[in-house]
């Protein structure tokens, strides 16, 4: 067919739009799988752009330009999903800390509708949730009304468009940046050696070494293990042994006094994104909250509460 299934492909996209490989394949007479891989190659090119969204499994293809289109896929997304780009599109902007934790993990599954912005505002770091289409006058109008209420304006001069360092953020349009404190789906901070550090001598009685021990002490096996916060925080993958054969999961342990429902927020979120099954060790206790959680949207995540 040479060249030709690409010029096909585009005519029937300005033409119906946002496409899955099923359709393609009808128009090209051939297999979807031929069909996926030619959308593929035109994607990896440029030509096209991937969507996040799945129809039936398939991702979703569509020309740069039609991302508004995108929003007719929307009842492909489950319910909850659904009314968290709802009430994006509606509210232009959302600060990420005054959301609900289910709310948060929604916004990080919904790549197409949502888009993270880092805020500095002296030098605190937050995240804000922008509409993909909103321009970005609007959003800085808008988190700049949200860092500054009215109420606070009072004892400011009045102005029409505050040019005071502190009210204007600067918004970097960029994936989203380490927050200051603990935040969601912060990358790890740096790579562990799977034997002690040479470079960076622990004591004895470091957090990790401790959780290192607890593993070998319960025959798991660490595949993956990375420091997030020098011995209090760490991310593993580990291999559990079951009757039924050996199982992987993602363990993050936290050495902290309590778990909040966000703690339990950001590891389950972790754990989609892994597609990984989730087991959060910590020197801690569960919040009433987090209890709640635990047996309600995060009954997937498995509590285990260690001491040394």
């Amino acid at each position: 067919m040479g060249d030709e299934y690409r010029a096909k492909i585009l005519n029937l996209m300005k033409i119906k739009g946002p496409i899955i490989p099923v359709q393609a394949a009808k128009e090209l007479n051939t297999s979807i799988l031929m069909a996926s891989a030619m959308l593929g190659e035109m994607s990896s090119q440029g030509l096209l752009k991937m969507s996040s969204l799945r129809f039936g499994g398939s991702p979703v293809y569509y020309i740069p330009g039609q991302e508004e289109q995108l929003y007719n896929f929307l009842s492909h997304l489950n319910e909850k999903d659904q009314r968290t780009v709802n009430l994006l599109k509606e509210k232009i902007v959302l600060r990420d800390s005054a959301l609900e934790p289910l709310t948060r993990v929604s916004l990080r599954q919904v790549k197409d509708f949502a888009q993270p912005l880092d805020v500095t505002v002296g030098d605190q770091h937050e995240i804000f949730w922008k509409w993909h289409l909103a321009p970005d006058s609007r959003v800085e109008e808008l988190i700049g009304k949200i860092l500054n209420p009215e109420g606070k304006k009072e004892a400011e001069q009045p102005a029409p468009k505050p040019k005071q360092e502190a009210e204007v953020p600067k918004l970097a349009k960029q994936e989203i940046v380490k927050p200051a404190k603990q935040e969601t789906l912060v990358e790890p901070a740096k790579a562990l050696e799977k034997k002690p550090a040479k470079t960076e001598v622990q004591p004895a009685d470091s957090f990790i070494e401790k959780i290192v021990g607890y593993f070998k002490a319960n025959n798991i096996i660490i595949l993956e293990q990375s420091l997030v916060k020098k011995n209090t925080e760490a991310d593993f993958i580990i291999q559990l042994p079951t009757p039924v054969g050996e199982l992987h999961y993602y363990c993050k342990a936290k050495g902290k006094k309590t778990i909040s429902d966000d703690d339990l927020a950001q590891v389950f979120a972790r754990g989609q994104m892994k597609k990984l099954p989730v087991l959060l060790l910590s020197t801690g206790a569960l919040t009433k909250k987090a209890q709640a959680a635990i047996k309600g949207d995060f009954s997937s995540v498995t509590f285990k509460r260690i001491s040394f």
